[in-house]
């Protein structure tokens, strides 16, 4: 089963692929608290929902039949896709054999996140607007580039600012939530839902949980453990 999300997972549809509808199982992540490393944060400072420091960490468990994990480990390492300077990470998900490398774009007020995966897939897209207000939407698929694009349409949107979210049994606050929606061509010249993404995103830390539901079919990931540099 290959499942693929946003940061460190993919987009979906065109871009997510799953064999079956499966149950939440957090069974051995759920009955302890995360301990983790967090340096403070300054409230104005470039990059504050998405760290990008060498050695910094995220580690992910999603929800499925048996629960899947991933790392998330960012390099002393740069990067530029069409004259935009990327920080560059490397992604290993335990269901897969090989590492796929990870790229973000951050303006501190714009983030994306951009994936070329182990079989080399491409996908990019810009999952938050920090500096945008409670019901904005935006173009999310912006700087999206993908061979196996065939037509898509990529909305984000502000659905919370400024609220708490625990995620096994640690709080954060400060917490941002947006929503992606994705939509493919129909054919006949419109387009219909295929996905929906919510983020969690937490300042000084990054994404702490996200839950994608691809044609009925819902997975989440929840972060466990995490380093902040």
């Amino acid at each position: 089963m290959k499942q693929k999300l946003l940061f460190p997972f993919v987009m979906v549809a065109l871009f997510f692929t799953a064999c079956k509808k499966d149950a939440v199982n957090y069974t051995e992540f759920a009955g302890t608290a995360i301990t983790a490393t967090v340096t403070t944060v300054a409230v104005n400072s470039a990059y504050n929902y998405q760290p990008v420091k060498q050695g910094s960490y995220w580690k992910y468990a999603f929800s499925g039949a048996t629960v899947d994990t991933t790392i998330a480990t960012m390099l002393n390492t740069t990067a530029v896709f069409s004259a935009r300077s990327y920080f560059v990470g490397v992604s290993k998900a335990s269901s897969e054999p090989k590492a796929g490398s990870v790229y973000f774009y951050n303006t501190g007020e714009t983030y994306s996140e951009r994936d070329i995966d182990a079989d080399n897939d491409t996908t990019e897209v810009i999952y938050l607007k920090a500096d945008v207000a409670v019901g904005t939407t935006w173009n999310a698929a912006e700087y999206f580039v993908s061979k196996k694009d065939i037509g898509s349409k990529v909305t984000g949107k502000m659905v919370e600012k400024g609220i708490t979210r625990t995620v096994f049994n640690k709080k954060f606050n400060n917490v941002i939530h947006t929503s992606i929606l994705v939509q493919a061509a129909n054919g006949s010249g419109g387009f219909t839902d295929v996905g929906n993404y919510d983020y969690y995103i937490a300042k000084g830390v990054g994404i702490i949980e996200e839950s994608a539901t691809v044609f009925g079919i819902k997975v989440t990931g929840k972060l466990y453990d995490f380093s902040i540099k």
